[in-house]
């Protein structure tokens, strides 16, 4: 006996355009986290802000890292963690009493 195949009915678009799939079918949406920059006095290592791609960040040389080293691109079009900072190092003079 031949197998029946099962539609399902799917909005698409706002302008209410319909397309049937099979349980063979696979709907897959990309997950946009949006741009993040390199911070001031930093650098970024990567640049897909694509689900489940993930941005490392560092510092130059004499600034020291506040906020998250590492942000992922997460299900719910967030990046996770803190803002990235690098923040300069403040030197005091040194007195001599």
């Amino acid at each position: 006996m031949p197998k029946v195949m099962d539609f399902t009915e799917v909005q698409c678009s706002e302008k209410n355009e319909y397309m049937l799939l099979t349980e063979y079918d696979i709907l897959v949406k990309a997950i946009d986290c949006g741009k993040l920059l390199a911070p001031r006095n930093g650098s970024m290592v990567g640049k897909e802000t694509i689900y489940p791609n993930s941005l490392k960040f560092s510092c130059d040389e004499g600034f020291i890292l506040s906020g998250s080293w590492l942000r992922k691109c997460q299900t719910n079009g967030t990046w996770s963690g803190n803002e990235t900072k690098c923040q300069g190092l403040i030197n005091l003079p040194s007195f001599n009493f």
